[in-house]
């Protein structure tokens, strides 16, 4: 007994400090968003020849979640509107059943390891932005344009991820059986923030704020006794995001004169943010009206946006956006049934934890990601980008994992021996 004990500790410290390797450099190393999922999996596969477990069951429910979102374009696909690459992006984060299936099985995740992780992948990250901005590193970006940095990627999608990791950060707070300490909570508050001023990413911001103000109703709506130095948190947030707001009034007051020149003068120059979003929304929309009960699938609708763009009704450059919406992207691909998919995908994890018999209290994490998703999904298509995608289904089933393991009364902070 003493021996396959020893044998499970040795396996999840060597787990361990593989993924948290990989958390830590998930920004800064070129291409590991995309090669994280495969990579923490070859070391799965590599170990099941080892006698490596997983369960079983989150393998199976969380596979069919993934699946319920991409029916739609496999509909689509049998219809000759999409493609095998049109699911590829959100298929291939099956893998993660694998890692998250095997921390599932060994019960084993620590409370400390994740959160310092993610703490320092966030200082670690905002280093290295410091060092872009300067011309020293990734400044050849295909995405970097010069003012705004984002590592590898569009500062948009970039920010976004960021937003997810801090999300599950949030979350893990809430968590009673073993709640991230405060000290780290309020590290990666204040890093975050930085980030997303140098960003200036107007989306991630709102959802960094909504998440934070959750946070902050939350406790005072239940009194949790738990968050004692959430007074303290509290008044950091509305300090910090009063100054994000203030560092970034320019943008606010720009985002403002572009609305209202959209609306009262009826500008849809390339230069109008705002216009672009909203005309590719109407686009979008005309898109689902011709097919609104499965869409048009992502190549097909392509096709038909070109025959819209004929009639002059919008600028010829929409055909160079996609649809800065999760929601209007998805009705335009995938119709009513699409848009149903989408939520019953938002709404899936929800029932695992369920099955699990985790709490409310206990699924903060999962609830918190899923905010912050459903949020910047109003003005961005995340799910439609490598790092978007993966940053989301990532911190989605570590959520997931961290609540099931806290329901039942396994969470670790050291490694049992």
């Amino acid at each position: 007994m003493n021996q396959i004990l020893t044998e499970k500790t040795q396996t999840a410290l060597l787990f361990r400090i593989i993924a948290c390797f990989f958390i830590v450099n998930y920004f800064v190393w070129p291409g590991l968003y995309k090669d994280f999922v495969y990579l923490v999996s070859i070391f799965c596969i590599i170990g099941f020849f080892f006698g490596f477990k997983i369960d079983l069951r989150f393998s199976r429910l969380f596979s069919i979640s993934l699946l319920v979102f991409v029916l739609p374009d496999i509909i689509n696909m049998a219809r000759g509107y999409s493609s095998v690459s049109d699911i590829e992006k959100i298929s291939r984060n099956v893998l993660l059943v694998l890692p998250v299936g095997a921390i599932l099985y060994y019960r084993n995740i620590s409370n400390d390891l994740l959160t310092k992780a993610i703490v320092l992948m966030f200082f670690y990250t905002l280093f290295f932005l410091f060092l872009q901005e300067g011309g020293i590193f990734a400044s050849q970006s295909e995405h970097y344009d010069g003012e705004y940095p984002g590592l590898w990627y569009n500062k948009g999608t970039f920010s976004t991820a960021v937003v997810f990791f801090y999300s599950l950060l949030a979350g893990m707070f809430f968590v009673p059986v073993r709640k991230t300490p405060f000290g780290w909570l309020l590290s990666g508050f204040v890093a975050v923030s930085v980030i997303l001023v140098m960003t200036e990413a107007r989306g991630p911001i709102l959802a960094f704020t909504i998440i934070n103000i959750i946070m902050v109703f939350i406790h005072y709506r239940y009194n949790l006794k738990s968050l004692s130095n959430f007074k303290m948190l509290s008044f950091f947030a509305l300090i910090i995001l009063l100054v994000i707001y203030f560092l970034l009034w320019d943008r606010i007051t720009l985002a403002y004169i572009e609305a209202s020149n959209y609306l009262v003068a009826g500008d849809i120059s390339f230069d109008n943010s705002i216009a672009v979003r909203i005309e590719s929304w109407r686009l979008a929309w005309d898109v689902f009206l011709r097919n609104p009960i499965f869409g048009y699938g992502v190549r097909e609708a392509l096709e038909v946006k070109k025959e819209i763009l004929a009639s002059g009704n919008y600028p010829d450059y929409m055909l160079s956006f996609h649809t800065h919406s999760e929601y209007f992207y998805m009705l335009e691909r995938g119709g009513i049934f699409g848009l149903i998919c989408l939520f019953l995908f938002v709404l899936f994890p929800f029932y695992i934890l369920r099955y699990y018999g985790v709490s409310l209290v206990e699924a903060a994490p999962t609830f918190f990601v899923t905010v912050s998703f459903l949020v910047i999904g109003l003005t961005s298509a995340t799910l439609r980008n490598n790092l978007g995608a993966n940053s989301y289904l990532l911190c989605l089933a570590l959520s997931m994992a961290y609540s099931i393991i806290s329901a039942n009364g396994k969470m670790k902070n050291e490694i049992a021996s």
